[in-house]
């Protein structure tokens, strides 16, 4: 249930900031399998370098002219944290927006049925495509 809605979250924020192009969600486990990784790839405007850690604030909006009250992304960090994770911007990707979600594998479904598309969300599907990866592992 958390995992679902850290990536609604990040998935509404994904397609709010993209005008068109794709959305890629990629979910792996690290080599040692000790952990479940997930990147929300985007291709909209790319948050700059030097906001990477300030969009995590409460109420923070980098653009004052789009739906939203600034929270998303903070309850999202707050949901990872209870699930002793981190999410983080990747500043080396440079051709839009990549999220990356790290969480302990005991958070690690055995299977992946997680219904990420929300009614938000679904607006978007017209002018947007979202790719999902899902790479199969066991623990």
């Amino acid at each position: 249930m958390l995992l679902t809605k850290v990536l609604q979250k990040l998935l509404d924020n994904a397609c709010k900031f993209t005008e068109k192009g794709t959305i890629r969600i990629f979910c792996s486990c690290n080599d040692d399998k000790t952990k479940y990784v997930i990147t929300v790839t985007d291709s909209g405007i790319p948050i700059p370098i030097d906001k990477a850690e300030i969009i995590f604030e409460k109420f923070v909006k980098l653009n004052d002219f789009l739906p939203g009250a600034g929270i998303g992304l903070t309850s999202c960090r707050s949901l990872v944290m209870r699930m002793g994770g981190t999410v983080t911007l990747d500043t080396s990707y440079t051709d839009g927006n990549r999220f990356v979600v790290s969480i302990p594998a005991i958070w690690c479904p055995t299977y992946i049925e997680i219904k990420i598309i929300s009614k938000k969300t679904f607006k978007y599907l017209e002018r947007i495509n979202i790719l999902y990866t899902f790479a199969v592992f066991y623990i």
